[in-house]
């Protein structure tokens, strides 16, 4: 419950896997809760470890709105395409971790930095809506709009887990 600056540091500092300062926003919270209660995840240990195959299965992420087509113009092929949608699944949260931390300490340059690249990067990959969230939070965060990117954080943080999942299934993960 502490919300004195620096704080969040120093618990990190001390042992603590994270820190969410409050007031508490709903969409992080699941956020932060889904992502620890996925690492603390353990196999039954009587089921053998089965090595699943990615799927590449296009029609998952049709379905989900992806333009694949507008992406293979960029791209040229399928395996580039994966390629590149691998390398964003595996850097997609930690830059979306960055971009938390860059909110709360107000840091607009940093933020901003982050949202032209994910915008970019989402682009490419055909995922159009969580590009336009990208590109607005960039567009405040050079006009240091602190307020606009406080309250609408949450829908790019939602866009985001909704990105993985998606990539989870068509990565086989």
């Amino acid at each position: 419950a502490d919300v004195i600056t620096g704080m969040e540091e120093k618990y990190i500092e001390q042992g603590f896997d994270d820190c969410m300062p409050k007031p508490i926003v709903e969409e992080e919270l699941f956020y932060m809760l889904k992502r620890f209660l996925k690492e603390n995840e353990k196999p039954v240990e009587s089921t053998p470890v089965e090595i699943v195959k990615p799927t590449f299965d296009q029609n998952i992420l049709k379905e989900f709105g992806v333009d694949i087509e507008s992406s293979l113009t960029l791209l040229k092929d399928m395996e580039t395409y994966n390629s590149k949608i691998e390398i964003f699944y595996q850097e997609l949260e930690e830059k979306m971790s960055a971009l938390f931390k860059y909110r709360n300490e107000q840091n607009m340059e940093d933020y901003c930095i982050v949202t032209h690249a994910l915008k970019t990067e989402a682009k490419y990959l055909g995922f159009d809506k969580f590009s336009e969230l990208a590109y607005e939070h960039e567009l405040n965060a050079r006009e240091k709009n602190i307020d606009y990117i406080t309250s609408n954080y949450p829908k790019l943080k939602m866009e985001s887990i909704r990105i993985l999942d998606l990539l989870q299934k068509y990565l086989g993960r």
